[in-house]
């Protein structure tokens, strides 16, 4: 089998340089069967050379084809060529992907130093907050509900920041409720060294989510 397949890649490499230089009108092969002349096209698509590598056979046609050395009007020599250029040819550069709808990012200029609940938070428009859980008259608030913050510390932008005394008089922070939730879980462990006494606990802390919608400075 290799000693087969070695006499055929010999067989087509002779064929091909033959074919490339273009000496002589007829050909013979590694084992030594005279071959069809030059001209048969039949011959040279590889019917008459049982021994060469398919893919010899097409490298040595395309190398005749270039060199000028087949029949220029025959249909295997501009077949070749056809190929010989689609090989050669540049491949074409793949279509730009669609861009994607320009979407305008929020303005964030104006920020606000707001306390709820004994902690201060730094916001702007469209952020999101969790703090304690805020209550309505001693009710749950609903999602959906609006909330007004008033206790603005300090509120400003790219022009200036106004700094409260100790809060900002006219200022303001609209909010939504988003989420009525828990914190996640904090654990809580304790351990008496040699008197056998652990103490292991969790503890979720109710909290409210406020999406902030507008800040609203004073003139």
């Amino acid at each position: 089998g290799s000693s087969q397949s070695d006499l055929g890649m010999a067989g087509g490499i002779q064929w091909a340089r033959a074919l490339a230089s273009g000496v002589g009108r007829s050909l013979v092969s590694a084992r030594g069967v005279p071959m069809a002349p030059l001209g048969n096209v039949a011959a040279l698509s590889g019917m008459a050379f049982p021994g060469a590598h398919a893919g010899l056979r097409s490298l040595a046609l395309s190398a005749a084809c270039r060199a000028g050395t087949l029949p220029a009007g025959s249909a295997a020599a501009a077949g070749r060529r056809q190929l010989s250029d689609a090989a050669s040819a540049p491949e074409a550069a793949p279509a730009p992907a669609a861009a994607a709808p320009y979407t305008p990012a929020p303005d964030k200029s104006m920020f606000a130093v707001v306390r709820v609940g004994g902690k201060q938070y730094k916001v702007t428009e469209h952020d999101a907050i969790v703090v304690e859980k805020r209550l309505n008259n001693g009710l749950p608030m609903l999602v959906g509900e609006a909330l007004t913050l008033d206790e603005v510390l300090m509120v400003g932008n790219a022009a200036g920041t106004t700094l409260g005394k100790p809060i900002v008089e006219g200022a303001k922070v609209l909010t939504i409720v988003e989420q009525q939730t828990l914190s996640p879980k904090v654990y809580i462990f304790k351990m008496r060294r040699r008197k056998n006494s652990r103490r292991f606990r969790g503890y979720r802390a109710s909290v409210t989510q406020l999406r902030i919608m507008k800040i609203s400075a004073p003139p």
